[in-house]
């Protein structure tokens, strides 16, 4: 199985591919969510079982997340990097701030 992770950087789109076992190395940081907020990234995942409680913890610790996308099932990479695309082009990366919400929209 491959899980698409997509970051958002204010004047670059990067849309990069881990494999599973990299993925899971990637939450198994102390901190995952801390990391994109110090990077300033935007998440796109499918990750629906943890993800939400890292996102909870992180908030409650008073952090904040550079936004939040979770990606609907059956949705092409294709279709993905076309909905990032308007994305990156129509809003600002500072509107996206604590905010979730579901792609495609």
């Amino acid at each position: 199985m491959i899980v698409r992770v997509a970051e958002i950087e204010i004047y670059l789109l990067r849309v990069r591919r881990l494999q599973e076992q990299h993925y899971q190395e990637w939450l198994a940081n102390p901190s995952p969510m801390a990391y994109l907020e110090l990077s300033q990234r935007l998440l796109v995942t499918n990750n629906r079982k943890s993800m939400p409680e890292h996102l909870t913890e992180h908030w409650a610790t008073g952090g904040q997340i550079w936004g939040l996308f979770w990606v609907r099932p059956k949705i092409t990479i294709g279709r993905l990097a076309q909905e990032l695309f308007m994305v990156w082009e129509t809003s600002e990366a500072e509107e996206w701030i604590d905010l979730t919400d579901w792609i495609p929209f």
